[in-house]
């Protein structure tokens, strides 16, 4: 996504941090914001789940928005970039 959308800021709306350092969650939702190069500016949202033990990294679980997603690559097919409606990379 990071090579398709080269213009790209994230607004951070909320972080949430539970638990003790043996075990810790924390949620990140946030909004992606991107112009595209037809100047075009999209958004869509997605939250970030991460889990901590004794402040190692264990696990992170990304939930993008998948509609707002699919709507940006098809803007970008559009624009000529046709990697982004490219068939999913599977090996």
């Amino acid at each position: 996504m990071a090579r398709l959308s080269h213009n790209f800021t994230f607004e951070l709306h909320d972080i949430f941090v539970s638990g003790a350092p043996w075990n810790t969650r924390i949620m990140v939702r946030w909004t992606k914001h991107d112009t595209q190069p037809n100047r075009q500016v999209n958004s869509s949202w997605g939250i970030h789940y991460i889990v901590l033990k004794w402040f190692r990294t264990v696990s992170i679980d990304v939930y993008p928005d998948t509609a707002g997603t699919i709507a940006e690559m098809q803007q970008l097919a559009v624009a000529g970039v046709a990697e982004a409606v490219a068939d999913p990379i599977t090996t």
